[in-house]
């Protein structure tokens, strides 16, 4: 017997239909009425069950019980739902909610249209209630301090700012609202997506898995005892590769799991709020999804970034030295991006950030199934291939090398030319002018920074190249490099370095700088330090004209050394220092300084007042045209990349005889910075006034 329920006298008499009691008219209370109780000329009350639940219920258990009589520990079946009171009421709580005048007007459901699970109306009626004072509804938005008030908070704290009315956002609501569907949609989707796409990737990785231990037994069967045994080692490592894989992707699809799972929920808080809410309670449930939504496009895009790995064999033919029979290693290859965003706007930014399919041809659909297996029977210690040692069914697996891996048979970097790979868009919605790339710079994490000097910003990218995050500075960028662990950054007409700490996923957070006595136009690191080129009056950067430097040396804020350069008035001179626009770190005792018409290098010694001589100078001449020397990079073999602003083109200077620089890009529109990934062999080029970031490859 259910607790609540009432055993029936000898004088009562079961009915088998519900009582003749009119409805109350939904008109006059807002409530929907269905009879479901029996009442005894005694008083006594009997719940009469419907043969089936209502569909709409949607539940096998379909039994909801009056929250009031709760109080009292009774168990009665409810036959109301109170919108403004989110509780469920019996019949006799109902009647009397309908006849006290405080309650009278409030919405109830009963019926079909009864919840079965009212947590989220619930939720959009704890969206209307303050914070502070949740006995009062929030009636505004205060737009000096971006945040939501009732009227006490409006008395008590905000009586001076400048605020508005929750019901005069409704046109701000329904131009969002087809934008908040969208968008849930669209989150959904994509979630989706990198489920099937994650799990298409440990196929393909188990896959891999069996073909390289297949192709490992398969040379160990050739070879004597001691090569079983190394084979087992092989085994053993490309198992644990694929545990690692395995396991981190499994947690990301576990995490998108989560991410579904809040979609679901604020889906059904967008739609309650739909179905049963107000205006003002749709309104504040579109802020609130709205804010949601971009921050599940954060952690789904912080998803996306993973980069994917492919397993792959080299076999080592020298078995006289032999150690151990295959190279196996895990590589990475370029994860496709999906789309990501980071603005106010989501599906702006959405369509801001979207790549030219001519360019890139890359979609979401795409991610994570480029993955791919390559076997190299590569001689061990000249790192060429032994063709004679391949059987025919060998050399059909053999890749050239730089398909296979990148660590093998490669050309010197001075030896080699670029090809334009792609170029990625770096303006996002929330820029009001055309970028201004000033300087670039490669994480440990494989993340590019950029320095974006006419929006006054600096970005972090993705591995693939994708605005991650934005930071706002206080003046123009024109420099930028990483020390000590930490981003410091320099802009125009300040006396200051801005710093920034580098969080462990790769995002910035803002630190204390430090102020300097000159002009900063230039950073490199130095060691553990900064090296810092200062002009000692405040002269035009972007102008051909001299100016008196100082090069500084700081550990953090504390001045080391302050260095000026030596200067002479004869023409037949190369000593002019004063045109330097860019300075870079060659070693601890050697520096290059990019100086208008050549880029020179010079020695340095902390121990020192000048700048020590010239070592050596790379200039305009002939056709070799460089003209407003700026950015200027090293590859890990020492050689020097410069760019020519005025003259549209990138130099490259060998480490080793710079009489033979040559011009390894031309007629790309005034490039600013450049930056070599020797580890990924691209070259990445920014430009002035350009939405791009060109990147090319190393051929």
């Amino acid at each position: 017997m259910e607790t609540g329920s009432h055993v029936k006298p000898n004088a009562c008499v079961e009915k088998s239909n519900y009582s003749n009691e009119p409805h109350l008219d939904a008109s006059q209370n807002k409530t929907f009425l269905t009879d479901q109780h029996e009442t005894c000329i005694d008083g006594c009350t009997t719940t009469v069950i419907p043969p089936a639940c209502p569909t709409a219920m949607g539940s096998s258990d379909c039994t909801s019980h009056c929250d009031l009589c709760k109080v009292d520990e009774l168990q009665v079946e409810a036959v109301g739902f109170c919108i403004n009171c989110t509780d469920f009421l019996c019949r006799n709580c109902l009647l009397n909610h309908t006849k006290i005048k405080v309650t009278r007007s409030h919405t109830i459901l009963q019926g079909e249209n009864l919840p079965t699970d009212p947590e989220p109306i619930i939720a959009v009626r704890n969206l209307v209630k303050c914070d502070i004072h949740p006995e009062y509804d929030i009636k505004f938005v205060c737009a000096e301090h971006s945040t939501t008030i009732c009227a006490m908070c409006l008395t008590d704290q905000h009586r001076m700012c400048t605020f508005q009315k929750i019901s005069e956002l409704k046109e701000d609501y329904r131009r969002k609202e087809a934008t908040v569907k969208a968008n849930l949609l669209d989150v959904h989707q994509r979630i989706k997506e990198f489920k099937l796409n994650r799990e298409k990737y440990i196929g393909i990785i188990e896959a891999q898995q069996k073909q390289v231990i297949s192709e490992a037994q398969g040379i160990a069967q050739q070879l004597i005892e001691k090569i079983v045994t190394l084979t087992t080692k092989v085994e053993d490592t490309v198992n644990g590769h694929l545990d690692k894989e395995t396991t981190t992707t499994k947690e990301s699809l576990r995490d998108a799991d989560n991410l579904l799972q809040e979609v679901k929920h604020i889906t059904d808080l967008f739609e309650a709020a739909q179905k049963y809410g107000g205006l003002d309670e749709c309104i504040l449930a579109s802020r609130h999804i709205d804010h949601k939504v971009k921050e599940i496009f954060r952690k789904i895009s912080l998803l996306e970034s993973h980069e994917d790995k492919h397993i792959s064999l080299e076999k080592n033919v020298q078995l006289y030295k032999l150690d151990t029979i295959c190279y196996v290693t895990l590589l990475g290859t370029k994860q496709k991006p999906g789309k990501e965003n980071a603005s106010d706007e989501v599906m702006e930014q959405l369509q801001m950030n979207e790549r030219d399919d001519s360019k890139l041809n890359i979609t979401t659909s795409e991610c994570g199934t480029s993955c791919d297996l390559s076997v190299l029977m590569c001689n061990k210690e000249v790192q060429t291939l032994d063709t004679d040692a391949q059987s025919t069914s060998e050399a059909t697996l053999v890749k050239s090398p730089d398909q296979s891996n990148p660590h093998l048979c490669k050309r010197p970097f001075i030896d080699r030319t670029v090809l334009n790979a792609f170029t990625c868009k770096i303006s996002t919605a929330n820029d009001s002018l055309n970028c201004f790339i000033t300087a670039i710079v490669i994480l440990d994490n494989g993340k590019t920074l950029i320095a974006d000097r006419n929006n006054k910003k600096i970005k972090l990218l993705s591995n693939d190249f994708v605005v991650l995050e934005e930071y706002s500075l206080s003046g123009c960028p024109i420099d930028m490099c990483v020390a000590d662990q930490s981003v410091y950054v320099c802009c125009l007409k300040e006396k200051k370095l801005s710093r920034f700490l580098i969080f462990g996923d790769g995002r910035l957070i803002p630190a204390s700088g430090y102020l300097s006595r000159y002009w900063p136009v230039g950073l490199s690191p130095f060691d553990d330090k900064l090296l810092i080129l200062c002009f000692k009056l405040d002269g035009l950067f972007d102008t051909v004209r001299g100016e008196r430097v100082v090069v500084e040396i700081r550990n953090k804020s504390k001045l080391d050394a302050s260095l000026t350069g030596q200067y002479n008035d004869d023409s037949d001179d190369h000593d002019y220092l004063e045109y330097a626009k860019r300075i870079l770190t060659v070693d601890s005792n050697s520096i290059l300084v990019a100086e208008h018409e050549r880029v020179s290098c010079y020695g340095i010694d902390q121990a020192e007042v000048e700048i020590g001589k010239r070592k050596w100078y790379y200039k305009n001449h002939g056709q070799t045209i460089l003209k407003n020397a700026r950015g200027v990079s090293l590859d890990k073999e020492g050689n020097a990349y410069i760019c020519g602003e005025a003259s549209t083109n990138v130099h490259q200077v060998p480490c080793n005889n710079y009489l033979k620089g040559k011009i390894i890009i031309e007629n790309i529109n005034k490039p600013f910075s450049v930056c070599v990934d020797s580890a990924n062999d691209i070259l990445i080029v920014g430009c002035c006034n350009d939405n791009y970031l060109h990147v090319f490859n190393f051929q």
